[in-house]
């Protein structure tokens, strides 16, 4: 264990805090404004709960529609406005974002304490929970007022995206089961088939619920999991299609999917609504310019998910495009590090774990710019260790944390072999030194 904390990838992890500083300085500028409107939101809501009659017993439908005509009442405004005369309603999001950090740098922390060998036996289970998890969301209603059913409430965590989780998990047993399988892995029978069943079971629950943004990142994860592992050219091209035949089916099976495709591919013949988020988005990256500016325009509510899937827009506005290429680069550098420890990893198991996991990473991050930037389809993904959100700062951080004792893996066991190494040399007596002793 000393030498795990002494050899571990130090680079990577600076990187890492790097990035998580400046999400902590952009989210205490970008988030007051909703943070703001949140907190008088739920300080009318409150009073309104305790002003309409037998609240707790009428209907749910009846509850909104008392609820949405209370909060419009000056008495609503007026309680709402000397609740945030009391108390600082500027930092809500800025608050839960610190926490977020800390309880995901507290994961980051036990994730690299435990040895390889344990994540490699419980490789399985995760995978298993990961699932449940996401069967769980799809039979329970909603939650958090939100139209997918992406998220269970979780005491102290609050809502819990299980998309996320099983990305960690993906790669967890997508790399065990590669690992058994590399003599049959490049066949139909034993490799294709039954892995794509394996995806199958991790891309159909997300892609129900619906969240089309997560279900390209854990195809991602599993096409390069699949490639690395020793796939033939022939399955990664059947792969290709399968997928974008899935594509294909979102697309006429979900209302929000088709609309955002159609306003990617022809944004002049979709309504304003449809294309409203991204072409803020444009609109905060022009006001950057070159250099970036604070007189921003972005950060009053014009922008939504500012602090969350929109951060990287955010960043071009303060920080101009020469700040945009710094944060790529970081970003870059942070995957480098990644891909050196997966090549550098002493067994197949480690080697896909840190490949996938750096897939990940990468895919999502490429994907989010590109969203911001047009290049894309709007994604509900997170800009990861940026972005405004507790699941994806949790898991992220966790599987950072399996990336450095991965590494560290590669000194303990160079240590290992000179250990052993200086006790045999240790052990070894000369027998003609041994009789003379004896004679002794």
């Amino acid at each position: 264990m000393t030498s795990a904390f002494k050899k571990f990838d130090k680079l990577l992890l600076i990187g890492v805090l790097f990035l998580l500083l400046i999400g902590v300085w952009m989210m205490s500028w970008v988030s007051v404004f909703n943070s703001n409107e949140k907190e008088h939101y739920s300080a009318a809501r409150s009073y309104c709960v305790s002003q309409i009659p037998n609240y707790a017993n009428v209907t749910k439908e009846t509850q909104k529609k008392k609820m949405l005509a209370c909060i419009k009442t000056s008495d609503a405004q007026e309680a709402s406005e000397f609740f945030c005369s009391i108390n600082n309603c500027n930092d809500r999001y800025f608050n839960l974002h610190m926490r977020n950090i800390a309880i995901g740098l507290f994961g980051m922390f036990i994730a690299f304490l435990i040895p390889i060998v344990i994540w490699r036996k419980t490789a399985l289970l995760i995978f298993v929970v990961g699932f449940i998890l996401l069967i769980v969301v799809l039979v329970i209603p909603a939650q958090g007022g939100f139209t997918a059913k992406s998220w269970l409430p979780i005491p102290i965590l609050g809502l819990f995206q299980p998309s996320e989780a099983m990305k960690l998990g993906l790669a967890f047993y997508a790399a065990l089961w590669i690992s058994k399988k590399q003599s049959t892995i490049s066949t139909f029978k034993g490799g294709f088939l039954p892995y794509l069943i394996l995806v199958s079971l991790a891309v159909g629950p997300v892609m129900s619920q619906p969240d089309y943004g997560s279900s390209i990142i854990l195809m991602a994860i599993a096409s390069s999991m699949f490639f690395i592992g020793g796939a033939s050219i022939l399955h990664m091209g059947i792969s290709l299609g399968l997928a974008l035949g899935m594509g294909i089916m979102a697309y006429y099976s979900f209302d929000y999917i088709k609309s955002r495709f159609d306003t990617f591919f022809n944004p002049e013949s979709v309504d304003t609504d449809a294309s409203y988020q991204i072409d803020q988005a444009h609109i905060s990256l022009g006001n950057g310019g070159l250099t970036g500016s604070l007189n921003t325009t972005e950060s009053f509510g014009f922008l939504p998910e500012i602090q969350g899937d929109m951060i990287f827009a955010a960043t071009g506005e303060y920080w101009g495009f020469l700040g945009m290429i710094i944060l790529i680069g970081i970003y870059i550098f942070i995957t480098i590090r990644g891909i050196n420890i997966a090549r550098n990893a002493k067994n197949q198991f480690s080697k896909l774990l840190a490949s996938g996991i750096i897939s990940w990473f990468a895919s999502q991050t490429v994907i989010n710019m590109m969203v911001v930037t047009g290049l894309f389809p709007l994604t509900g993904i997170t800009l990861p260790l940026l972005s405004y959100g507790g699941t994806s700062m949790l898991i992220t951080l966790i599987a950072i944390g399996i990336l450095l004792r991965i590494s560290a893996s590669v000194h303990e066991n160079e240590n290992e072999a000179i250990v052993n190494r200086r006790r045999k040399r240790r052990t070894f007596v000369p027998t003609s030194y041994a009789g003379t002793r004896s004679l002794r």
